[in-house]
């Protein structure tokens, strides 16, 4: 995940074309969630790992955005499909109960998910 670019052009325009004020453009600053999780013992494979991984990742690019609350129980529900991976224990700050919440000038995106 990398900032957006074209904040000059932005800034540039607005002040052509916008009456006198005070402003300023910038990009959200990335925050990167690192959660930990853990899978039942019988569907602890290399293949669910990236499955899960890869569900938690695209449940982000659908929900976040500047000021979202991700909440540990939000992606474990995200990984579970009742079938491949019935499931799994995802903590965020330690805790399964874990909440992040963002600002407004704040994006959450997935850093490094730790397996316990």
């Amino acid at each position: 995940m990398s900032p957006v670019g074209g904040l000059d052009t932005v800034r540039d325009y607005i002040v052509a074309h916008a009456p006198p004020v005070i402003f300023t453009v910038r990009t959200p600053a990335i925050v990167p969630l690192s959660p930990s999780a853990s899978l039942v013992a019988r569907e602890d494979f290399l293949s669910n790992r990236e499955l899960a991984e890869n569900r938690i990742r695209e449940w982000l690019q659908f929900a976040a955005k500047p000021g979202a609350r991700i909440t540990a129980g939000a992606l474990r529900l995200a990984v579970i499909d009742g079938v491949t991976i019935t499931d799994i224990t995802v903590r965020l700050n330690g805790s399964p109960a874990g909440i992040i919440e963002t600002t407004v000038l704040e994006y959450p995106c997935l850093g490094e998910l730790v397996w316990e």
